[in-house]
């Protein structure tokens, strides 16, 4: 979650307040691919943004929690990412899909991996939409709290609430996000999972690992 997406009222709140709220998501620190150095790139620079300093990140902390089996909202591993589910599931099926490379940006992945990058994205989301039968699918890459790059995958529903505004300006979803709530009890996440694998299966991305 990058505060870069938030428009209306929610520009009013700090960064502090809307910056990624818990270690189920993306998240910032120490780079676990990196062995835990500092690196001389973008991902390795703190800056400034509003009061918040950003540091370097550790979504790679995630990503061996995963591979070890300790997080139990992980779908697949695929050639050049990670898909899980979004732990707050106010919106039925949103995803992640994590670059298994520590880069900030998208043009710093080389050519090669850029285009399998993007292609696993796009297959990881055609799979959810399917899975879920959503509407719609909103495609986020934003990164300004948590630079490893990431996407956030939501899918837009027939009953959603406000179908015409971006996720950042539901504030029902925002309160959930930031307490933690909205969260699947362990049946219903393993049969989300489950059915978000069988998805991806069909789709012409090689999946490495299934976690579920």
């Amino acid at each position: 979650m990058s505060p870069g997406g938030m428009h209306g009222i929610v520009r009013a709140l700090t960064v502090q307040q809307a910056r990624e709220p818990t270690a189920t998501e993306p998240s910032a620190g120490p780079c676990l691919l990196c062995e835990g150095k500092r690196r001389t790139s973008t991902l390795s620079l703190a800056w400034t943004l509003g009061e918040t300093a950003v540091m370097s990140c550790s979504t790679c902390d995630e990503i061996e929690a995963i591979e070890s089996g300790r997080r139990d909202w992980a779908i697949a591993k695929l050639a050049h990412g990670y898909v899980w589910l979004n732990p707050t599931q106010y919106y039925r099926g949103a995803i992640f899909y994590v670059a298994n490379q520590c880069v900030a940006e998208l043009h710093e992945l080389e050519p090669a991996a850029r285009a399998g990058h993007l292609h696993e994205m796009a297959a990881a989301a055609a799979a959810m939409q399917r899975a879920v039968g959503a509407a719609k699918i909103n495609y986020e890459a934003l990164g300004n709290s948590v630079p490893h790059l990431h996407w956030w995958l939501t899918p837009r529903h027939a009953d959603d609430p406000r179908p015409r505004a971006p996720i950042w300006e539901n504030l029902d979803f925002l309160r959930l996000l930031w307490t933690g709530q909205a969260r699947l009890d362990q049946v219903d996440n393993d049969r989300l999972r489950a059915k978000i694998a069988d998805e991806l299966r069909r789709e012409d991305v090689e999946i490495v690992e299934s976690y579920c």
